[in-house]
C-alpha cells in the first residue's frame, strides 16, 4: 500500500533529475509534509528534506520512475491500473492529496 501512495505523491508533487538520478517530490504545506515523510520512512528511502520538499537519490527508483514522464505528461503505468480496489483507492488518495482537491456533496 505505501508503493500505491508514493506513486501517488510522485505523480502529483514529484520530477526527476537527469544524471543524478535525484527524485524530488515538491510539499510545503505541513499537512503533506509530515504524510510524506512517514511514507518515505517507512519505505525505508534515505532521503533530504528542504523546505520545498523532499530529495532522495536511488538509480532503481529514478529508473522505473523515468518513464512515467515530466509535468503534465504523467501517466499511472498501465499495470498498476488493474490492481484491486483498495491499492487504486490508496493511489488516488495520494494523488487527491497531492495535486487535486476534495468536494464534498451534501455534507
Amino acid at each position: 500500500m505505501d508503493w500505491m501512495a508514493f506513486l501517488g505523491w510522485y505523480i502529483s508533487e514529484g520530477c526527476v533529475w537527469k544524471g543524478t538520478w535525484s527524485i524530488r517530490i515538491a510539499q510545503q504545506k505541513e499537512s503533506g509534509r509530515s504524510i510524506i515523510r512517514e511514507l518515505l520512512t517507512r519505505i525505508g528511502l534515505v532521503f533530504h528534506e528542504s523546505r520545498d520538499g523532499f530529495a532522495l537519490n536511488n538509480k532503481r527508483l529514478y529508473d522505473y520512475l523515468r518513464p512515467l514522464g515530466l509535468s503534465h505528461e504523467k501517466h499511472i503505468p498501465e499495470p498498476i491500473k488493474s490492481y484491486d480496489r483498495k491499492h487504486l483507492k490508496e493511489l488516488l488518495l495520494a494523488l487527491v492529496d497531492g495535486d487535486g482537491t476534495w468536494y464534498r456533496r451534501g455534507e
